[in-house]
């Protein structure tokens, strides 16, 4: 039986979240989060406030989706990362995968989405073996996923090869991310103690043609222990 989206941390793609009082990409983040969008897309965004939720999404996706084309930085600036805020972004017309999801956000927020249901996920790709970003939106009772690669709205749920590590949320909140043992409970006369949460410990091999993981996978380890009991 699916749970409902957790109304207080970001437990995406089938994870448990677990805040974390700092992150490798925080300085990042505190620069480009507050910035918002001007021009054509602040008015599209405007035009779609009385719409429901599940519409602005879709219509922001597709927006942005279809103004901004995948540019890796090293191409772009020569450097290995760079985050734009969403009006470089869409004024540019190029960008790569988080310039995608800041650019999703900030619109979502100018089209009336509170920002406590937006997420910036920092992840890894299994399938392409890459790293990658994505804007997750809480919305009717499910994590829902806007991504640069498709535009159809995904439930987190149903995503099997994406493996989130660093979260970004409204008032500098922060999360890394960990997955439930498949235990039953045990009881202990009047204790009862549940299944740990274990984060993942799955190889992680650099982006191809990387010669080193990046800071967020070496340092997010770091960040809590390797098991905790909620």
């Amino acid at each position: 039986i699916r749970q409902p989206a957790s109304a207080d941390r970001p437990d995406v793609f089938n994870s448990v979240a677990l805040s974390v009082g700092r992150s490798p990409l925080a300085a990042r983040w505190n620069q480009v989060s507050g910035a918002g969008v001007g021009g054509k897309a602040a008015a599209f965004a405007a035009s779609l406030r009385d719409d429901h939720v599940l519409a602005k999404l879709e219509a922001v996706n597709g927006y942005v989706n279809g103004r901004v084309r995948f540019v890796d930085d090293r191409v772009q600036f020569g450097v290995a990362d760079r985050w734009l805020t969403p009006a470089e972004t869409l004024s540019r017309g190029r960008g790569d995968c988080e310039d995608f999801a800041l650019a999703k956000r900030a619109m979502l927020k100018a089209a009336g989405v509170a920002d406590k249901d937006l997420y910036l996920v920092i992840l890894r790709d299994l399938s392409r073996r890459a790293d990658h970003a994505v804007l997750v939106v809480r919305a009717a009772g499910r994590f829902l996923v806007l991504d640069n690669g498709t535009d159809r709205i995904v439930d987190s749920a149903d995503v099997a090869d994406y493996k989130p590590m660093i979260t970004f949320a409204a008032a500098g909140r922060s999360y890394t991310h960990g997955y439930r043992r498949d235990l039953p409970p045990v009881s202990y006369a009047a204790n009862r103690v549940t299944a740990p949460v274990v984060l993942a410990q799955a190889r992680i091999e650099p982006a191809s043609g990387d010669s080193e993981l990046p800071d967020v996978v070496r340092e997010t380890a770091s960040l809590v222990p390797t098991t905790i009991s909620l």
